[in-house]
């Protein structure tokens, strides 16, 4: 199985990369008055408005910071009436795709990257927790804030 790994905050995340239509680079996001905080805003994909959620901030912390490993992992997450709709999760540090044969939906642990100054030191290794995106964003929330997009 190929997992996207990323970041919330300084916890590592998986996701199967089969559920990402996407990864998009840090696009223009435009504020959406009256909305709920966990929406970043909405952005323009293929001239079609496309709300944005915040992970920093549906997982309890601050918003995701604007970093160069940004980015916005389009994906389809169900409503209240359990249709799919399209959303794009902003994510910090997306760093890695890796193929993980033994990866289920249990946490797994990666080996960190050697780099120019490890010089014969192990780096060590990087806890990495599944992430289940429809238990952490609600249906109730995307119904909310595809409303809220498609009506400004």
């Amino acid at each position: 199985m190929l997992v996207l790994l990323f970041a919330i905050h300084d916890d590592a995340f998986a996701l199967p990369a089969a559920r990402v239509e996407a990864v998009l680079p840090l696009l223009c996001i435009a504020k959406v008055p009256g909305a709920p905080r966990e929406l970043a805003g909405v952005a323009k994909l293929h001239g079609q408005p496309l709300p944005v959620v915040d992970l920093g901030v549906v997982a309890g912390g601050p918003p995701t910071p604007a970093l160069y490993g940004s980015r916005i992992l389009l994906v389809r997450l169900p409503d209240s009436s359990g249709e799919k709709r399209r959303v794009g999760v902003l994510a910090e540090r997306v760093t890695d795709l890796r193929a993980c044969p033994d990866c289920r939906t249990e946490n797994f642990l990666v080996d960190l990257p050697r780099g120019p100054k490890d010089a014969g030191e192990d780096p060590g290794q990087l806890l990495v927790q599944w992430l289940d995106l429809a238990r952490l964003v609600p249906p109730s929330l995307v119904e909310t804030i595809t409303v809220l997009v498609h009506s400004s």
